[in-house]
C-alpha cells in the first residue's frame, strides 16, 4: 500500500504539466494489493470468528423478542451493546463475506490488467544502472 501512496507524488510533466502518477511504484504497488488481498480477507474473517457467517439477520434484532437474545449474547465488552456488536459484525460481513468482497477480489484479479503485464512495466521502467551503481557503492567492488 505504501507502494501506492508513492506512486500518487508530484510526477509532474514538464511540457503539460499534468501529474504522472510513477508506473513502477503503481505496478509493485498493485502486484502486492493482488498477492495479498485474498490474505488480508482470510486474516479479518479468521479476527472476526464464525460468527460472520452465522449471524442473526436484521429482520432478527428488529424483532423485539429476538432482539433481547441478541443483544445478550452479543454483548462482550462492556462499553458496547450487543447492538453495537452486531452492527459491526454485519459490517465485516458484508466485506468479506457479500458481494462487494466478489467484487473486489474479481477486481483485484481482472480489472487492473494481468500479473505478466506489470512485471514487463516494471522490467521496462526499472533503473538497472543505478541499483547496480548503488551495489557497487556498498560492496565496494567494480561495475562490470
Amino acid at each position: 500500500m505504501a507502494a501506492r501512496i508513492s506512486a500518487l507524488e508530484a510526477n509532474i510533466d514538464s511540457n503539460s504539466g499534468i501529474a504522472v502518477p510513477n508506473s513502477l511504484y503503481t505496478n509493485i504497488g498493485k502486484l502486492y494489493s493482488n498477492a495479498y488481498f485474498p490474505e488480508i480477507l482470510k486474516d479479518v474473517i479468521d479476527i472476526a470468528g464464525g460468527i460472520v457467517s452465522t449471524l442473526p439477520s436484521t429482520a432478527d434484532i428488529n424483532n423485539p423478542q429476538e432482539k433481547v437474545y441478541i443483544e445478550k449474547y452479543l454483548r462482550g465488552n462492556p462499553q458496547f451493546t450487543g447492538e453495537e456488536r452486531f452492527k459491526l459484525l454485519r459490517f465485516v460481513r458484508e466485506l468479506v463475506g457479500g458481494p462487494f468482497a466478489g467484487y473486489m477480489l474479481g477486481w483485484m484479479i481482472h480489472a487492473e490488467g494481468s500479473v505478466a503485464a506489470s512485471k514487463i512495466a516494471m522490467l521496462r521502467e526499472y533503473n538497472f544502472d543505478r541499483a547496480e551503481d548503488l551495489v557497487s557503492k556498498i560492496a565496494d567492488v567494480r561495475k562490470k
